[in-house]
């Protein structure tokens, strides 16, 4: 299956009485457990513009290096994903498809990427429809990453690290918020989402080694913290067929406003956090112990 074919892309950018819910995003990370070293990017797709932000946790760094560009992609093929810009301060390039990978080139001020991350798991898929918005998703645990990272003249090769990468569409509310997790190691995978308002998205899969399908778990996630500390805190992550524990090593906020002065189209607070996950699921009515698991978790609220 040509599974680019779903994409949505953005089109028509000044009929924004057509378009202005119609959004779209990507988002890929890498945690090579050699080195330590965390990368994530996304690329994002809404009616007036396209933008595309980096991270990158350093081995033994809680504050990321980050990176950040606005402006226009060029026109995406068909059956494949091809998100690339030229611009001379920030050149960026992710093209392939499902079937035969896909290539990451970055290069700007202080960083320089060259991936190339190879799928090994079915794609975890799901699709929704609340009679008023539209939600789809493709997931991809357990993508094979070779190649480079590079900040400042410091190199980190990678060698068949551990990879995540999602495609993300559909017609979504302008307020939204949600609590989001997607972690994984070598013999286990879970993503969990908490989509909050009145056309909010949950779900909660699971895959573990030996199995041939994605498990559906139960929808109704908790996501408890410290909400004095909650960024410095661990969180417990619930429900029932989980009990975890969630540390976090790194955390980031990026702040969206568009205009700047007078945010009355964009008002986002996006917090991306690296995270280490311990503690058990339940797969089949049966408890397991998960192992240690690395990953993304992200809280995400206001308006766009």
């Amino acid at each position: 299956m040509e599974l680019e074919e779903f994409k949505v892309l953005t089109q028509g950018r000044w009929k924004l009485w057509k378009t202005w819910q119609d959004k779209e995003w990507w988002y890929t990370e890498v945690h090579d457990s050699s080195s330590g070293l965390y990368l994530g990017f996304g690329v994002t797709r809404v009616a007036l513009l396209d933008s595309v932000h980096v991270l990158v946790f350093e081995p033994g760094s809680l504050k990321p290096r980050k990176w950040d560009w606005k402006g226009f992609l060029e026109p995406g093929q068909e059956n494949r994903l091809h998100l690339v810009t030229g611009n001379r301060s920030f050149e960026f390039a992710s093209t392939g498809s499902a079937e035969d990978g896909w290539e990451h080139r970055i290069r700007t001020k202080g960083l320089e990427v060259d991936l190339a991350s190879k799928p090994t798991r079915p794609v975890f898929t799901k699709f929704d429809d609340t009679l008023d918005m539209e939600y789809g998703l493709l997931h991809f645990f357990g993508n094979r990453v070779t190649g480079s990272v590079e900040l400042d003249g410091r190199r980190y090769a990678m060698d068949s690290a551990l990879g995540y990468a999602d495609h993300c569409f559909g017609h979504v509310p302008r307020r939204t918020a949600w609590h989001w997790l997607a972690v994984q190691n070598e013999t286990v995978a879970l993503a969990a989402l908490v989509n909050y308002g009145v056309d909010g998205q949950k779900y909660c899969e699971a895959w573990v080694d030996g199995e041939t399908r994605w498990i559906r778990l139960d929808q109704d996630v908790s996501f408890e913290c410290d909400l004095a500390g909650r960024w410095k805190h661990p969180w417990k992550i619930t429900s029932p067929d989980l009990d975890l524990e969630l540390e976090l090593e790194g955390h980031e906020l990026r702040k969206e406003r568009i205009p700047p002065l007078v945010p009355f189209l964009v008002r986002l607070d996006h917090h991306e956090c690296r995270v280490r996950v311990k503690g058990r699921i339940r797969v089949d009515g049966h408890w397991g112990d998960a192992g240690i698991l690395h990953g993304v978790l992200e809280q995400h609220g206001g308006r766009w």
